[in-house]
């Protein structure tokens, strides 16, 4: 087996070595070439453009003749392709040359991740492929929600890939452009139900796959001395006190300030702050007779660091409240549906974060 691992490393390395030397030569090489650097970045795109070619037929030529033949002509052909890129007298020869030398790579690289499947079972397949892709994990999870079980999600995925590098950020106003761009693999985060709400699920781009996973419901929280737990809990005592409110993706308005509109109503806020969590923090504080809302599952956060607020619900009529539903979701480019490593994330985070617990 180390033989296997050992040839599956090599050929991988082909494809970042085709990079790396490139880079590192482009200067000389336009000056060898008599062509400016910028002319020259072309050569990058052409190299990945014969990867992307090589990809569409080596695995099933691997698969029909054999894993040996194949790797020896794609091996062969990045060699040939680099001794013509190095000796190319003009820059249509050198592209020509790059293409070629992608072709190789391409060819190289499939094929040593078919003999991974062919020689290790699936829980040892992801430990190497985590060593050799060096596997990082681009998250944007809505806050307090990522700290609540983020032990365990992170536990989950260096058991998967040891060698994995999670990187995780607050869900924010361009966290959705993020998942666009490819900067984020995925994301997790509450949207709104009012059907005037920007954050509806409707008017995600159609290139956009998402998942519910649970639906909440925003609910106040204040201190157990504030002065309106000792007056009927109404609409009235509710919209009586100053509030704390948060910026959400660039709005200062939720759905609650819809449906509040529609009673000629409106909140009276005088703290707008960054996350849930710094509002549950000043809701805390003592002397002021501020209320914070978020929604139900920061109750887990608050018990655990903010012991002296109690939670109450937003008291308006049950027809209402179909329109303050908060669904959280899953979301996720179109492009890494079938990407295996988004996959197995997607199952892992709907198994931590749509379990009971956090309702």
């Amino acid at each position: 087996m180390f033989r296997y691992l050992l040839c599956s490393f090599s050929l991988v390395l082909l494809y970042p070595t085709g990079i790396d030397m490139y880079l590192v030569g482009l200067p000389q090489i336009a000056q060898d070439l008599g062509a400016s650097e910028a002319q020259l970045h072309i050569a990058f795109s052409v190299y990945l453009a014969g990867m992307a070619t090589a990809m569409l037929f080596a695995g099933s030529l691997a698969d029909r003749i054999g894993r040996k033949p194949i790797t020896l002509v794609g091996a062969l052909l990045f060699a040939i392709a680099s001794y013509l890129a190095g000796s190319a007298q003009t820059s249509d020869l050198f592209l020509m040359a790059r293409f070629g030398q992608g072709i190789g790579a391409g060819t190289c690289y499939v094929v040593a991740f078919a003999i991974l499947r062919d020689v290790l079972d699936e829980q040892h397949r992801a430990k190497v492929l985590s060593m050799i892709n060096g596997v990082t994990f681009e998250l944007v999870l809505e806050s307090p929600l990522l700290l609540i079980m983020l032990n365990e999600l992170t536990q989950a995925i260096y058991g998967r890939y040891p060698d994995a590098k999670v990187k995780v950020r607050n869900w924010d106003y361009d966290s959705l452009e993020a998942i666009i761009r490819g900067e984020a693999d995925i994301g997790f985060t509450g949207r709104e139900s009012h059907p005037r709400s920007k954050e509806s699920l409707d008017l995600l781009p159609y290139f956009i796959d998402f998942e519910v996973l649970f639906t909440d419901l925003p609910m106040v929280y204040l201190r157990r001395d504030h002065p309106a737990l000792q007056e009927e809990w109404n609409l009235d005592t509710f919209l009586k006190y100053p509030h704390i409110n948060i910026l959400w993706e660039k709005s200062e308005t939720w759905a609650l300030d819809d449906v509040l509109i529609e009673f000629g109503l409106s909140r009276n806020i005088v703290l707008t702050l960054a996350s849930f969590e710094q509002s549950l923090f000043m809701a805390a504080k003592p002397n002021h007779s501020m209320m914070a809302i978020a929604p139900q599952y920061c109750g887990q956060y608050a018990q655990l660091l903010h012991p002296e607020l109690v939670c109450r619900p937003i008291p308006i009529a049950a027809e209402y409240l179909d329109k303050l539903a908060i669904p959280f979701t899953l979301i996720w480019h179109k492009r890494n549906s079938h990407n295996p490593k988004i996959t197995w994330l997607r199952s892992k985070i709907k198994a931590i974060y749509g379990s009971e617990q956090l309702r």
